[in-house]
């Protein structure tokens, strides 16, 4: 059992925080280049959250019911995360059916002092976006 001394006004760690800024980023691949953007993904997330001492779970919430797009490209798209996440060497859960309906993710869920779980971060795979404006990649090497 823990034993924690409040002081009045005090906010409690990471739950009652004052200020928390959440920033999206968007990166736009070709297919080919997925499994490495996600592994560099995995790679920050995990450099983070060792530096702060968290510890992580991590499941991959695959094609839901309810999904956009053709199934050969969601299949594409769940075996480049898969592939990722084998890469990286952690442990990996499956929460089948729970992706978001224009891709599959990787939840990330640390635990707090009181081993009480949290969802942090998210790595989504959004290629949804990329079909729907037309968007075209050019990889160009320097």
């Amino acid at each position: 059992m823990y034993s924690i001394e409040m002081k009045s006004l005090e906010v409690s760690r990471l739950t009652r925080v004052r200020r928390f800024q959440q920033d999206d980023a968007h990166i736009f691949c070709s297919y080919s280049q997925t499994e490495k953007e996600i592994l560099e993904c995995l790679q920050l997330m995990q450099d983070v959250y060792s530096t702060l001492g968290f510890t992580f779970d991590m499941v991959l919430s695959t094609r839901p019911d309810s999904y956009i797009g053709e199934l050969s490209i969601w299949n594409n798209a769940e075996e480049s995360l898969k592939n990722a996440l084998n890469s990286s060497g952690n442990k990996c859960g499956l929460n089948p059916s729970d992706g978001a309906f224009y891709g599959p993710k990787i939840d990330i869920t640390v635990e707090d002092v009181f081993k009480r779980p949290f969802q942090c971060a998210t790595i989504q795979l959004d290629f949804q976006l990329q079909i729907r404006f037309n968007l075209t990649t050019i990889v160009s090497y320097i």
